[in-house]
C-alpha cells in the first residue's frame, strides 16, 4: 500500500515538470516612467494604457501576469535577455529579429515640446537640422527618426524621466523634447512637478507629430511565447470596453 501511494506520488511530482512554461504566472516588464502609457503613481502603482491591456488579459484569459516597473533601460535589457516579457514596445527591424511580437496594443502620438518664446516650425525631421531633442533613453521612435539622429540631423539628449527632460527644456538647455500622447501626456507630466505647474504657460506643443508609434507586447524569440501572445491577441480583440488615455 506504502509502495503504491509512494508511486502515485512520485507520478504526479514527475508530471508538474511537465507542464507548459506559461501555465505559472507570467513575468512582463515596462517603463515605470512613460505617462500615461505607463507608469508608476504617487503611490508606486502600475498604471497607464499597457497596464490597463495586462489586466483586461487576466480578466478574460483567468491567468495570472507579473508586471514589473522598471526603468525602460533597464526593462528592455531584461527583455533582451529573455528573463521575461516587455510591454510598450516599438517595432524595428533590429528588434523584429529579437522579438515575437503582439498585435498594436495601442498607438501612440509622439509629439514634441518647446518653450513657448522658443517655438518653432516642424512638419518634417528636416525641420529639426540642428537642434538638441531631449528623448527617453532606450527608446526607439521608429527607423526614420532613427536613421535621423545617426546622420546627423540632430542631436538627441537622453534621460529616463520626462520631469527631467522638461526642467532641461525650461532652463533653455533644449530646443525641445519629446512627449507622449500630447496635451494628456504633458499634463500628467507637469502634475509630478511644483516648478513644472508653476511654469505650465511657458511650453508649447508643437501640432505635428514627430512620430505615430505602434506599441506591442514582446518576448524573445528564445522563450517560445507565440501561443501566449496568440492568446493575449485574442483579449485585444475580445475587449468590449477600447483601451484609452487616462490620468489619474
Amino acid at each position: 500500500m506504502f509502495k503504491a501511494f509512494r508511486w502515485i506520488w512520485l507520478l504526479l511530482l514527475g508530471s508538474a515538470f511537465w507542464l507548459p512554461s506559461h501555465a505559472a504566472e507570467v513575468l512582463i516588464f515596462s517603463d515605470d516612467e512613460y505617462p500615461p502609457i505607463m507608469y508608476k503613481d504617487a503611490q508606486g502603482q502600475a498604471r497607464g494604457i499597457m497596464v490597463d491591456a495586462i489586466r483586461n488579459f487576466e480578466k478574460l484569459s483567468g491567468k495570472k501576469v507579473k508586471l514589473e516597473l522598471l526603468s525602460w533601460r533597464r526593462a528592455y535589457e531584461y527583455g533582451v535577455k529573455g528573463k521575461g516579457g516587455l510591454i510598450g514596445l516599438s517595432k524595428t527591424k533590429e528588434r523584429q529579429a529579437i522579438f515575437d511580437y503582439s498585435d498594436v496594443i495601442f498607438e501612440d502620438n509622439i509629439y514634441l515640446i518647446a518653450r513657448r518664446d522658443k517655438e518653432f516650425e516642424f512638419k518634417t525631421l528636416a525641420d529639426l537640422k540642428g537642434k538638441l531633442i531631449g528623448m527617453h533613453l532606450g527608446a526607439s521612435y521608429g527607423e526614420s527618426v532613427d536613421s535621423a539622429i545617426k546622420q546627423g540631423v540632430f542631436q538627441s539628449d537622453l534621460s529616463t524621466t520626462d520631469v527631467f527632460r522638461l526642467k532641461k527644456l525650461l532652463r533653455g538647455r533644449l530646443d525641445a523634447a519629446v512627449v507622449s500622447h500630447g496635451l494628456v501626456g504633458l499634463t500628467a507630466i507637469l502634475h509630478e512637478d511644483p516648478e513644472l505647474m508653476a511654469h505650465k504657460n511657458e511650453f508649447v506643443i508643437l501640432p505635428v507629430p514627430l512620430v505615430r508609434d505602434p506599441l506591442h507586447l514582446g518576448f524573445a524569440k528564445s522563450l517560445g511565447m507565440t501561443e501566449f501572445l496568440n492568446e493575449f491577441n485574442q483579449s485585444l480583440k475580445a475587449n468590449k470596453t477600447p483601451l484609452s488615455v487616462k490620468i489619474d
